[in-house]
């Protein structure tokens, strides 16, 4: 109980200033300097924030293990999330083009998620070292001495994915495609497809034995609401880590679809294994048809758009969440969607007919029923806010929602997690390493839009 009610009370922290190595940071400084310059002019708060945010997670958060591998922690929260630390790096992966000691930080990070992987591939967050530091040690399955939480969500392995691909695809490096890294590709799409068919192959469940968080336990004895067959993979929780209602979440599939087609693709051009290379193939197929036959309904407002999640039942849920990847953070990855589908999901998604879009004295944004802030009727998550920016092409939209996020940081110009809409000195997660990466992100990418650098962005 003592470390539940500790995670509870990490609300105020704010970043340390230490350097956990002084070596990591002189990677980026010069980088961070430069932008700083170009800033500074006419906007000089942009600046200093894009400085502290941009160089947050490589200055606390980044650590060389003795085994070569790269542990990236949480912030305030001294775990690993995978989706997180591709999101504090995301925008360091370009930069590492050039930069050897840059490269050898990266790779030690896919090294790590590669390691993570193998030892469970349903877990979400994991201990720096087996030592058995679970913040629910009473969670069935029992969680291992490596293991934070088991809440399988795809985009665990598939941020991993998204890491290794940009990193290729930037770097041109073909030396991470290992044996092991042939492991676990191979461990990941034999994973998917046990998923495709959830309710015969599969044996994941999670229960959560804490009377504080009965919410996390998933319903039918851990088991999940029941569904059928789409070609869809289930995801027991959310990009937020709260559990799915109806098992099949429409984004993550989108997300799973671009990482089993990268995948495919290594297997058949680099380890030259056709058998996986089409079993991958198949499994993408299988995606896309269920994507379009159980993921779309026709609204009597905003027309066609796309579902949250679905059973396969006809039971759906109509929604947006602030947490990446949601609806309207489709064109960030995906190749696949709709446009006009997707405008119409977007008009929803940023409406008040979308629950959780938070209307505010101080701000509107997507919010999420995350039970661990402090209100989900009123907080508003800046990563909703960063991905509806980053997915807009107005450039004065862009700056609007930056200039936005540093008027809600409670005057700290760090990025919470979560604050109240109508007080935003109210907030969740002072120290929230994901989101000020994200941040740098939308100002790198508004810079690059009006043409100030040159930023090359993947998907």
């Amino acid at each position: 109980m003592k470390k539940i009610v500790e995670h509870q009370n990490i609300q105020n922290i704010q970043p340390p200033n230490y350097l956990i190595n002084s070596k990591i940071s002189d990677q980026l400084y010069k980088y961070s300097k430069y932008i700083s310059k170009l800033l500074h002019p006419i906007y000089p708060l942009i600046a200093d924030s894009f400085s502290k945010c941009f160089l947050n997670s490589i200055f606390t958060c980044t650590e060389i293990l003795p085994d070569g591998t790269t542990y990236v922690s949480n912030g305030d929260i001294d775990n690993m999330w995978f989706r997180d630390s591709y999101g504090q790096f995301e925008p360091y992966i370009f930069l590492a083009k050039n930069d050897l000691f840059l490269k050898k930080i990266i790779e030690g990070i896919i090294k790590r998620m590669q390691k993570y992987i193998l030892i469970d591939p349903y877990a979400n967050s994991f201990n720096k070292y087996p030592d058995g530091n679970n913040y629910w040690p009473t969670d069935l399955p029992k969680p291992g001495l490596w293991i934070r939480e088991r809440k399988w969500s795809i985009d665990t392995p598939c941020s991993y994915i998204m890491l290794l691909k940009k990193y290729y695809l930037l770097t041109n490096s073909k030396k991470i495609f290992d044996d092991q890294c042939y492991i676990v590709l191979h461990k990941i799409i034999d994973l998917f497809e046990v998923e495709q068919d959830h309710q015969r192959l599969s044996d994941y469940y999670f229960i959560r034995n804490d009377p504080l968080h009965p919410n996390d336990t998933l319903v039918n004895n851990g088991l999940g609401n029941k569904i059928s067959s789409t070609g869809m993979i289930w995801s027991a929780f959310r990009p937020s880590d709260d559990p799915c209602k109806y098992g099949f979440n429409i984004p993550l599939n989108f997300l799973a679809m671009e990482c089993i087609k990268f995948i495919s693709k290594i297997f058949k051009n680099i380890y030259k294994n056709k058998k996986y290379s089409k079993k991958s193939h198949r499994i993408y197929e299988k995606v896309k048809q269920g994507i379009n036959k159980f993921g779309i309904l026709d609204h009597p407002k905003y027309g066609t758009i796309y579902k949250y999640e679905t059973d396969g039942l006809k039971n759906n849920l109509i929604i947006d969440d602030a947490n990446f990847p949601n609806l309207i953070s489709l064109p960030l990855f995906s190749k696949e969607y709709n446009k006009e589908i997707y405008i119409n999901t977007r008009k929803f998604s940023l409406s008040l007919d979308n629950v959780y879009f938070i209307h505010g004295k101080y701000a509107n944004g997507l919010g999420s029923m995350h039970p661990y802030n402090l209100d989900p009727t009123k907080y508003i998550w800046p990563i909703g806010l960063i991905i509806e920016a980053l997915t807009d092409n107005s450039i004065k939209k862009k700056l609007e929602i930056i200039n936005l996020c540093l008027e809600t940081s409670a005057k700290t110009y760090f990025i919470h997690e979560a604050f109240d809409s109508n007080n935003p000195n109210n907030y969740h997660r002072g120290w929230c390493p994901w989101n000020n990466s994200q941040y740098a992100l939308l100002v790198l990418q508004w810079l690059t839009k009006k043409k100030i650098i040159k930023y090359q962005f993947l998907k």
